[in-house]
Order: structure tokens, then sequence, then C-alpha cells
């Protein structure tokens, strides 16, 4: 419960960092998130959209959204999506990572967020969803 908690107060921080960045006209937060898989047990996910009120330049997006972020003290890591559009890896100094992208052209913004991995006592069997 913890690393949930901590994921949605990173989540309201950069939607913060966002919002200073950028105009929200509307947001979207799915109701439930999924255990996933990860290097030393499992982690919680969950995902945000946001349609921008205009299109923005999605590298000078991504770069204001690293220096407010970083500046937030979240370590940020810069790549490249698939489909060729800067993204970035953000993550706390506990654990709990988002990751951060600009879609349709500039309109939408994406968010994926993950708690940090943990470990489940032997023989239990979460529900794959919450």
């Amino acid at each position: 419960m913890k690393s949930a908690r901590r994921t949605s107060v990173t989540l309201n921080a950069l939607t913060f960092l966002i919002a200073l960045a950028a105009q929200v006209e509307r947001r979207h937060q799915i109701p439930t998130g999924n255990l996933l898989p990860c290097s030393s047990g499992k982690q919680w996910s969950g995902n945000t959209t946001m349609q921008l009120v205009r299109r923005y330049d999605a590298d000078r997006l991504v770069d204001t959204v690293a220096r407010k972020a970083a500046r937030a003290g979240l370590t940020v890591e810069r790549d490249v999506s698939r489909a060729g559009t800067p993204r970035l890896s953000l993550t706390n100094d506990a654990g709990v990572s988002l990751l951060f992208g600009v879609w349709n052209h500039g309109t939408v913004v994406n968010i994926d967020s993950f708690s940090m991995c943990f470990s489940l006592p032997t023989g239990f069997s979460p529900h794959p969803s919450y």
C-alpha cells in the first residue's frame, strides 16, 4: 500500500509539473492497475493520459518537464520511444518510476507509473489488478 501511495504522490507531483509546462484540457487516470513481474518480484502499475488544450512541441515539453523533475529531486533519463517520440523515465528516491511521453503530435501526454519491485510472501497469490 505504501508503494501505491508513493506512486500516487509522485504522479500528482508530475501532474503539477506538467501543468506548469502545458495547459491540460482533460485528464484520465485508469481506475485500476496491474501487478507486473519485475526483476525481484512484482510491481504495481498505473496510467494517466492528459489531453492538452493545444499542440505542443514534444521536444520542448519533454525538456521542460525534465528540468522541473530534476529540480524536484527526481532522477531523469531521456530516450526515444519506438514511435520516435521523446520520452522520460523519472524515478524518485523510493524507487517509484514514471514513464512520461508526448503522443499524437504534441496533443496528449501519457504517463505510466510503476512502484519499486517487491517480493510477495511464499504461497501468496495476489489478485492481478487493484
